[in-house]
């Protein structure tokens, strides 16, 4: 598998994450609180590095939810105003690489 193909499984992976935290637990309602969830995430990961285990696949699953957790915080705490939004499909066109979208839709 090409890293390429990799990259496109993992952002896969980290908006199924995004998703369901979003489905599951209420907006982040201050900065504090969003650094508190990312932290708890964090020191998960490293648990399992301090184990030898930081190349498994629980491992990962914390990498993407630190991941999925970070675009939270900028979704909840830091709004919308920042940026003009963007498609994933004009985000793609304008990095220069094929449209993920279709195999979100699984």
């Amino acid at each position: 598998m090409t890293k390429e193909q990799e990259l496109d499984l993992a952002i896969i992976d980290l908006r199924d994450e995004l998703l369901r935290a979003f489905a599951k637990h209420p907006p982040m309602n201050s900065a504090h609180e969003g650094h508190s969830v990312i932290r708890e995430e964090l020191d998960e990961l490293w648990d399992h590095v301090k184990q030898d285990t930081g190349g498994g696949d629980a491992a990962r699953k914390e990498a993407l939810q630190i991941a999925a957790m970070g675009l939270r915080y900028a979704v909840d705490v830091c709004g919308r105003d920042q940026r003009p939004a963007m498609s994933v499909s004009e985000f793609a066109r304008s990095v220069g690489t094929a449209d993920p979208s279709p195999h979100w839709n699984k």
